[in-house]
Formats: structure tokens, sequence, C-alpha cells
């Protein structure tokens, strides 16, 4: 008997001696891994570039967009296509404490500048992902990946909750390439809803970086722009409650 407890006690040592090893096996290819190299990478990257997806979902209602990103030391630009006139081009550049839009059509553009924005404003999502979206990814060190896929490659999925709402990452050998952020709200009333919100990654350039997202009104060649009073940014709307939502991830 004292034999048969004895080796349950060595198996049981040995399974929990196995476990840690593994986990720390696991600790140590995420150190070494796109979870924790991918982050310091953004961190230090003078420039950047990415196409992003974004969709926002509400009860049945769906909103897409596609959008360039760019970053240039502290100058952010993103550029995309008007969702319902893809002729009419949209530019938005935060820089010179400024923030800057431009629309164009073909040749002809209009551009709006409203001074006083600073690049670390909440509507700057680039800033705002990688300020604290990117912060999550250090979750993932106490998280277990699920293999999954995005798109056709093959990907590793983090699942988090925090304050009653579910966050999810994906990474594949080099990058985060997907974030899903699934919001519950209740009402006054007491009635139960929830967002939520996608954005997929794709085509990352840590360097050399293309210059013409970033032309101010006097630089820009491609179109002949004129001064507009108002802003451009009605029809932006999702990539505005994207951001939102971002400043307030695992907040």
């Amino acid at each position: 008997m004292k034999r048969t407890i004895r080796l349950i006690a060595l198996v049981t040592a040995f399974v929990l001696v196995l476990a840690a090893f593994l986990c720390s096996c696991d600790f140590l290819r995420k150190v070494n891994g796109a979870e924790v190299k991918f982050q310091n990478k953004v961190a230090e990257a003078k420039e950047l570039s990415f196409d992003m997806h974004l969709s926002v979902q509400s009860g049945s209602d769906e909103s897409e967009l596609d959008v360039s990103c760019f970053k240039k030391n502290n100058d952010y630009a993103y550029t995309f296509s008007n969702p319902s006139n893809s002729a009419m081009q949209y530019r938005k550049l935060f820089a010179d404490n400024c923030l800057y839009e431009f629309v164009k059509t073909a040749r002809v553009g209009s551009y709006h500048t409203q001074e006083g924005v600073s690049y670390t404003s909440d509507d700057n999502f680039l800033y705002v992902i990688t300020k604290n979206i990117m912060l999550a990814t250090y979750a993932t060190l106490l998280s277990k990946a699920q293999k999954d896929t995005v798109g056709d490659k093959e990907a590793r999925r983090y699942d988090i909750s925090n304050n009653g709402n579910e966050y999810s990452l994906w990474y594949d050998d080099e990058n985060l390439v997907k974030i899903r952020a699934v919001i519950n709200q209740t009402d006054e009333s007491g009635n139960a809803s929830n967002e939520t919100y996608t954005a997929v990654f794709s085509n990352y350039a840590f360097q050399n970086v293309s210059s013409d997202p970033f032309l101010r009104p006097a630089e820009a060649t491609d179109a002949i722009y004129t001064p507009s009073p108002i802003s451009f940014e009605q029809w932006m709307s999702i990539l505005d409650k994207f951001s939102s939502c971002a400043s307030h991830w695992v907040g």
C-alpha cells in the first residue's frame, strides 16, 4: 500500500513538473514569438504602414470599411475610398498639431484643416491602437493559444475577458493579424445589447513607407485642392466608433 501511495506521489510530481516545463516552454515561445516581438516592433517603429478591414456590427446592422494606415515618426495618415462612392478618395493626416482632411474626385479636390489637434488624439486610430490595444498583447503570456486561421493562414487566437466584455487577438508567425472586441451593454431599462468590433490587418511594412499620404495641402500634386470651411468626417463614423472602442480596450 505504501509503495502504491509512493508511486502515485512520484507520478503526480512528474506530471506537475512536466506541466510546468511545458508551460515554461510555451511562455518562452511567446516571449520569443510574435506575441511580444510584434509589440516591440510597433513600439520602436519610426515608420509603419498596413492595410486593415474594419467592421462594426450592432444588432442586424453591419458597417465595413477598408483603410490604409501610415506612420512616420509622429505623423499619422490614412487613405480610403468613400464606401458609397468609390471614385471619391479620402485622406486624413495628423501632423503639425493639425488634422488635415482631403477629398478628391479625379484631379479636383478639397481640403479642410482643423488646428490644435495633437497626434495623440483619440480620433487617431493608429496611435490609439498602438498605445492601448497593443497593451493587451501582454495578456497573451498568461493565456492559452487556440489554433485558428485568418483567411488561408494559420494563426494563434487568444481570448480575453474583461469587465464583462470579450476580446480576441490573432497572431501569425510574425504579426498581429486580427482583433475582435464584443462590447456588452445594458440600458437604463435593463435591456442587454452588444456591438462587435473586428479589424483584420495585412501588408505590414516597417520601412520605405510611401511619403504621399503625408503631403500637406500646399505639397499635394495629385489634384488641384481648394480649402473647405467644413469637415468631411460625417461618413467616417465607423472609423471614429472603432477609435472610441480602441481607446477603452481592456481598460
